[in-house]
């Protein structure tokens, strides 16, 4: 099996201890605090669980202030990690670079005939993530969603 997206080297796990505001998440590494960006201002409600495991990457800039990127969340007990549980992708920018790379390796079949994959184009007064172009082909603007929704089941009397 192939990974079309890789995470870069010099991943870590850590443990999570609390976000603040939308940008940053206060993780411990290797029993030490540190800070972590996040990109996804979403709520995030029911994955961001103190004690959590989290799957963090360094920052590909050295001038960054924050060193770390949060990747991934652990959902399922934390205390039975890595068993009886999944990792969530909470990075926003990785689906649009999942949906590049399954196009340059030619995953994907209704894509076919398309020469050129381009993230992040301006259509009037839109940015959509990404357009298609080929010889002879229309233009394929895409837009997927990245959004979750956590829907609590309750019970009624």
């Amino acid at each position: 099996m192939s990974i079309l997206l890789p995470f870069p080297s010099g991943c870590v796990v850590g443990r999570l201890i609390r976000r603040e505001k939308r940008f940053f998440v206060h993780v411990l590494i290797d029993g030490k605090p540190d800070v972590a960006h996040t990109n996804n201002t979403g709520s995030m409600i029911g994955l961001l669980r103190p004690g959590a495991p989290v799957l963090l990457s360094p920052a590909q800039n050295p001038e960054r202030k924050l060193r770390w990127t949060l990747e991934l969340v652990w959902c399922g007990d934390p205390a039975a990690y890595p068993r009886g549980g999944f990792w969530a992708g909470v990075n926003t920018s990785t689906p649009n670079r999942m949906l590049e790379a399954a196009f340059r390796a030619g995953k994907l079949p209704w894509a076919e005939g398309y020469t050129s994959f381009a993230r992040e184009k301006v259509r009037g007064e839109s940015r959509l993530d990404g357009l298609l172009e080929g010889p002879g082909m229309p233009r394929l603007w895409a837009n997927w969603s990245k959004r979750v929704r956590l829907f609590v089941k309750t019970s009624s009397l």
